[in-house]
């Protein structure tokens, strides 16, 4: 964890304790939330099991020299369980075949938070202790580790010695994050490929091929360019507009001419495609970006300039 993340650790530690004393002094305040699994725990007992794990392995500290148990600079899985008490896997979370996942800690009741924790020791002196709300099956807020930093105070964690890595979970259930929009740039430079792909296809008179080209760029105008993100610089051209435009005018006309195997008409569409290609890069500060306007020649031209 860099300077300022630890420095934020320390700063919410002191938010968390102030939080408990007044909680403790305050028999109105409410109850800490539990979390429950978003998965069936007997499959995972019988995969547990099945790996030659043994429920009876599970630490539960309840003193400050339990945790010499844990191996240092490894994250282990941890809970806190509902009458307050932590379970930590006894190995590593990296190792192979680790089946002492946090419902199995939990034996599949709710709990107060979940996620990694990790050890690290100058010697036998314990040096700082990280947890982490990485659990994909219990899906805990970062608020929720106020449970594992109180837990471990309470057997003897040197309160200097907690720190907290913010780690987000991927949850169980949860939908997946909403895809980057690809750059416009990335696809223009995919149509290039695939313009210059088609033009040597047809020159060479393999028209279906030249065809599936054609395809696959109108593929991108219709539904990949429309989200793209645009370029930061575009000399106020309206990018989408000439898009379609180009889409609506100038890839008809080389489908149409590969569909007939026609290489004069397709030669003809094709140095069309390529001046409005050209006219787009012109107005947009681009010109050097230049598309020849015979088939089977590389794209962009590289040739020196006359």
């Amino acid at each position: 964890m860099n300077e300022s993340g630890r420095i934020r650790s320390c700063r919410w530690l002191g938010a968390v304790f102030v939080a408990a004393l007044a909680g403790a002094c305050s028999p109105a305040a409410p109850p800490a939330p539990l979390f429950e699994s978003r998965v069936a725990l007997p499959p995972l007992v019988a995969k547990l099991q099945a790996s030659g794990g043994d429920p009876r392995k599970i630490l539960h500290p309840s003193a400050a020299a339990d945790l010499a148990r844990l191996e240092a600079g490894k994250r282990y899985r941890f809970v806190v369980r509902d009458d307050g008490r932590m379970a930590i896997a006894p190995i590593p979370a990296d190792v192979p075949a680790n089946e002492y996942v946090h419902p199995v800690l939990a034996e599949g009741r709710a709990v107060r938070t979940a996620g990694g924790l990790q050890v690290d020791r100058d010697g036998a002196t314990l040096r700082r202790v990280t947890v982490d709300q990485d659990s994909k099956a219990y899906c805990p807020t970062g608020d929720s580790l106020a449970a594992a930093l109180g837990e471990l105070a309470r057997i003897g964690v040197p309160a200097d010695r907690l720190r907290v890595e913010s780690r987000p979970p991927a949850c169980v259930g949860a939908p997946p994050p909403p895809e980057a929009p690809a750059r416009f740039g990335a696809l223009m430079l995919e149509v290039g490929a695939r313009f210059e792909r088609m033009g040597r296809a047809a020159v060479a008179r393999r028209f279906e091929l030249a065809g599936f080209e054609q395809g696959e760029i109108e593929e991108i105008f219709e539904e990949d360019l429309p989200r793209a993100e645009p370029p930061r610089e575009n000399a106020g051209l309206n990018l989408a507009s000439v898009a379609e435009t180009f889409a609506r005018t100038r890839l008809p006309d080389l489908k149409a001419a590969l569909q007939a195997k026609d290489l004069v008409r397709f030669k003809a569409a094709y140095a069309r495609a390529a001046e409005t290609c050209n006219a787009c890069h012109r107005s947009s500060g681009r010109a050097f970006i230049e598309i020849p306007s015979e088939p089977g020649r590389p794209i962009p031209r590289l040739d020196p300039a006359p």
